[in-house]
């Protein structure tokens, strides 16, 4: 399909967003770490975020856990990430730093660590690994539902204080916690959340159950928040696992894998012959009206991606370009019965 960007002009043409209600001004595409340096080797992942910067790109999101479901080192992808920093101390200011600590220990899902201590724990740690002296952004990577939201305010403002980080986000949050603890912030003049990080995509509204019970994906009631509250969302898992290009037959896919992936089922495909018919019209991949309708939608959303390969890396920043009209993106909502009007 035909590209909408030449890579030659991406940096100049990447639209950028600032968060509401912070100084964060940030490219509307966010780099995810889950794999780096794992499902390549680490010199591979480097030039990845090098050219990710080369591109333009200016926000990238990792977290304490990230790969710790591989046996042997812990932390590995801060760690990596740490590693490129040190081979180039001036990089440091040119994205915002997001990461995320208090997930529990893999695999013990049902250990929680959102307490002070654990995030005293995970927060040094952090700025010890990257290499860094403040984190832009740091998000609860769970919530505990044993401790109130007051209360998890609270103990964080400590690290704001004391500059260790300057925002605070959580992922995976329900809307009514999430509108309480910042309803309290807000009354208590303390800082509260300006950013949520749950799963969502076109193909979110209609999936499998989620392989894990300590992550949320996004329903209408959340949605129905963001928009009211104008807050910025980073979900992950944004291009729904490749499922539309991977259904359409623009990326090769082994069947029974394709089978297994948790958005797979009659609904979303009905909703990937929409897609397919919308790229044929704006003259792009599958990729960029799964990006488009994110981007489009009618508060801020900064779709993270998961790329393992510049080439991937580049698809995304063309397709985070796409802008849908107002009945396409309703076209969009129809097709997968999201019941949004817009």
């Amino acid at each position: 399909m035909p590209s909408l960007l030449n890579p030659i002009s991406a940096a100049i043409m990447i639209p950028r967003i600032k968060i509401p209600t912070t100084e964060l001004d940030v490219t509307r595409l966010c780099l995810g770490t889950a794999s780096l340096g794992t499902k390549q080797s680490e010199a591979e992942g480097h030039a990845l975020l090098d050219r990710y910067l080369d591109m333009g790109g200016n926000f990238i999101d990792t977290a304490r856990v990230y790969s710790d479901w591989i046996e042997g080192e812990r932390g590995r992808v801060e760690r990596i990430m740490g590693d490129w920093l040190r081979k180039s101390p001036g990089k440091r200011d040119r994205f915002v730093l997001a990461t995320k600590g208090m997930a529990y220990e893999w695999p013990e899902k049902s250990f929680n660590r959102v307490t002070y201590e654990y995030a005293r724990m995970d927060i040094e740690k952090s700025l010890e690994v990257l290499g860094v002296d403040e984190i832009d952004l740091y998000f609860l990577h769970r919530d505990s539902l044993t401790l109130s939201p007051e209360e998890i305010i609270d103990f964080l403002q400590v690290f704001i204080e004391e500059g260790k980080i300057r925002y605070l986000g959580v992922a995976n949050w329900n809307s009514d916690r999430l509108e309480a603890a910042n309803a309290y912030a807000k009354k208590e003049g303390k800082h509260g959340f300006v950013a949520n990080q749950p799963q969502f995509s076109l193909a979110s509204w209609n999936m499998a159950t989620m392989p894990d019970s300590t992550l949320f994906s996004v329903d209408r009631k959340s949605y129905d928040f963001h928009s009211r509250e104008n807050l910025a969302m980073t979900p992950y898992s944004s291009q729904a696992l490749g499922f539309f290009t991977k259904a359409l037959g623009e990326v090769e896919a082994d069947r029974e894998a394709l089978a297994k992936n948790r958005f797979h089922n009659d609904a979303n495909l009905k909703v990937a012959e929409v897609v397919k018919e919308l790229a044929r019209k704006k003259g792009c991949n599958a990729n960029g009206i799964v990006l488009g309708y994110l981007v489009s939608q009618p508060f801020p959303i900064l779709p993270i991606v998961g790329c393992h390969q510049e080439s991937q890396l580049e698809d995304s920043f063309n397709a985070v370009a796409v802008k849908l009209e107002k009945e396409e993106l309703q076209a969009l909502e129809d097709a997968s019965g999201s019941g949004i009007s817009h």
